[in-house]
């Protein structure tokens, strides 16, 4: 039986069987990475190809920018590179977004989605000045009316058949019935009131079509009272919580006065 070598010839005999220069000498990227895949270099020990691909890249600076494969490198070449982007210095041209700058441009997004939505869909803006359009066919007979609370806006919508109504919607210091003229008290402090013209709130036969008074107690309307069903027009009480832009427009199947309320 031969004698076992001494562990001092076994690293001597390592050493020559690899023939690696070293570290210090491998200055360029790509020599240190043919040299480390190259099929010739074995390298023994419990110091593995991973651990002598970082101390290459640590000894020659390499700040590789992207993976990079070279053309003769194998699959432990491969893995060298994603030892040297682990290595990679921390930029400091690079500043990323911050808190403030993510909550300045979601205000902004938030802001701008009502009036893209309304340009959208071809609806008017809200203001608070009168609107007003004619009315076209026979008289309309108005026999609904519903009130709707919405995240950003209150609606009120007054449905018609038999004919298309016109309607003047304004605010006004006070709401009066139509004929007495007496005054008409409402939840809240502004007052917008509704005109439906060329319109009946009844039937032929004389039936009411209409509520005498809705309570939404929506963010802005409050409640909603019929003012008034006298000589073909219909008139209704809006009581908000204050003054702010409104927009009116039709819908039809069925024919249906919209009025959009802002909070």
């Amino acid at each position: 039986m031969s004698a076992r070598p001494a562990p001092s010839a076994r690293r001597a005999a390592t050493t020559s069987r690899c023939a690696a220069p070293r570290l210090g000498e491998l200055r360029e990227p790509r020599m240190a990475l043919e040299h480390l895949t190259s099929t010739t270099v074995r390298p023994q020990g419990p110091i593995g190809i991973r651990w002598i691909a970082v101390l290459a890249i640590a000894r020659c600076r390499i700040r590789p920018q992207r993976p990079t494969v070279w053309p003769n490198a194998t699959r432990e070449g491969a893995r060298l590179t994603g030892a040297a982007r682990s290595v990679r210095p921390r930029s400091v041209g690079v500043k990323p977004h911050g808190a403030t700058r993510v909550a300045v441009l979601t205000a902004v997004a938030v802001a701008a989605c009502p009036v893209i939505a309304d340009a959208a869909s071809g609806l008017p803006p809200f203001t608070t000045a009168p609107k007003a359009s004619g009315s076209s066919g026979g008289q309309a007979e108005v026999f609904g009316v519903s009130a709707a609370c919405h995240p950003t806006f209150d609606r009120l919508v007054i449905r018609a058949r038999f004919g298309t109504p016109g309607y003047d919607v304004r605010y006004v210091r006070r709401i009066r019935e139509d004929g007495s003229g007496r005054r008409v008290r409402l939840r809240g402090t502004k007052r917008i009131r509704v005109v439906v013209r060329n319109a009946r709130g009844h039937t032929q036969s004389g039936a009411n079509l209409l509520p005498a008074v809705l309570d939404p107690l929506c963010s802005n309307l409050r409640q909603i009272k019929d003012a008034g069903d006298f000589e073909g027009q219909v008139t209704l009480g809006l009581g908000l919580r204050r003054k702010t832009g409104f927009r009116v427009f039709r819908l039809t199947a069925p024919t249906r006065i919209v009025i959009d309320i802002a909070h």
